[in-house]
């Protein structure tokens, strides 16, 4: 085993080691160091006084900034009073981008505008009931929010059927989100029975109109042969697509394309160039992946300082139904902290600090 931390020739896998084993396997961590009885309480090593408390001060810390820094940059901004944390991550791109075409008419007057406004105050019903005549006069937009409307069961008994009648008649009208949000339902069976090349059918229509979403979402389904044969060529196509409009989870996908060799050469310094894309956007895994690049020297010089740094970064944004992946994030940064200098651990520590995403 290479001393130096080199890896070895990388080969695809069908799930990524974790960030721990990562540099346990390339001699970057002294395996007697890799203690299995550490006690770890919310995610923080307690029994290391170097790592203790770092992931909720930093959260919290960093939280009342953002919160603080929001309100002075933009006090006029139309807040939404939505109970969103329950639903999947996966699903809160559809969320955000359907919403979204709520706040671009809010300027304006008309119907519509009268629906976004009610909506906005959490007026679900007003909402409705302004809405619905216009999805079926053929209102695209308005057709859109009744889909999810119906899908997240806001104002209106949850309903996946109804939500896919509504996504289909504005997809047909070539409304993009609601063709991307028509393709989730027929990928996951939900309101329809699952079918994975129907779903290809409506990513592809999105994606084709340069929609970011749509076009990770075909790379994915490339990427794992549903509904398409697999082909990584083609998800690494797609994913560039969506990757160079600054689409963070395909910025992701496409580091590790390049860091396992799938669908383009092996690069591993072009792995680092999307990981930290997407880790400067936030995107917890792509700064726990760019974390392990510093810490063994792979496409990058190693770093420890910059190892740390984006493994507490990662480490505090997890969410908590992500458990698991942030304390891989702890445990890594924790025994990068055991081969760094008080003064280097100090330094990391106040650019996570200091870090705000781009």
């Amino acid at each position: 085993m290479a001393s130096a931390c080199v890896a070895a020739s990388p080969q695809r896998q069908s799930a990524p080691a974790s960030a721990l084993a990562k540099l346990l396997a390339l001699g970057c961590v002294d395996p007697e160091q890799a203690n299995p009885l550490a006690v770890y309480f919310d995610g923080v090593a307690v029994d290391d006084p170097r790592g203790a408390s770092q992931v909720g001060s930093l959260s919290r810390e960093r939280q009342q900034d953002d919160e603080n820094r929001e309100g002075a940059e933009r006090p006029n901004r139309p807040m939404v009073s939505l109970k969103v944390e329950g639903i999947a991550m996966k699903h809160l791109g559809r969320v955000v981008v359907l919403l979204a075409l709520l706040w671009t008419h809010l300027a304006h007057a008309g119907p519509f505008e009268d629906g976004a406004a009610a909506f906005r105050k959490g007026d679900y019903a007003t909402a409705l009931r302004v809405w619905k005549p216009l999805a079926e006069q053929g209102h695209a937009e308005a057709q859109a929010i009744l889909g999810l409307m119906y899908g997240k069961g806001w104002g209106v008994p949850q309903d996946d059927a109804e939500a896919v009648k509504w996504y289909r008649r504005a997809a047909e009208q070539g409304l993009v989100q609601a063709q991307s949000a028509l393709g989730d339902n027929y990928r996951e069976g939900q309101g329809v029975s699952q079918d994975y090349a129907e779903a290809v059918k409506w990513y592809r229509r999105a994606a084709e109109q340069g929609y970011a979403e749509a076009q990770f979402n075909l790379g994915d389904m490339y990427e794992d042969g549903e509904g398409v044969p697999q082909d990584d060529a083609e998800a690494v196509k797609w994913y560039r697509r969506a990757a160079e409009q600054g689409y963070a989870e395909a910025q992701f996908n496409l580091g590790d394309m390049y860091e396992d060799g799938g669908g383009v050469p092996q690069d591993d310094a072009e792995a680092v160039k999307w990981y930290r894309r997407a880790a400067e956007q936030g995107l917890a895994k792509a700064q726990l992946n760019l974390g392990v690049m510093y810490g063994i020297g792979q496409g990058v010089p190693k770093d420890y300082v910059e190892a740390h740094k984006w493994f507490n970064l990662a480490a505090s944004r997890f969410p908590a139904d992500e458990k698991e992946k942030r304390d891989e994030a702890v445990k890594a940064r924790d025994y990068v902290a055991a081969k760094m200098t008080a003064a280097q651990i100090a330094e990391a520590q106040r650019q996570a600090r200091e870090w705000r995403p781009k």
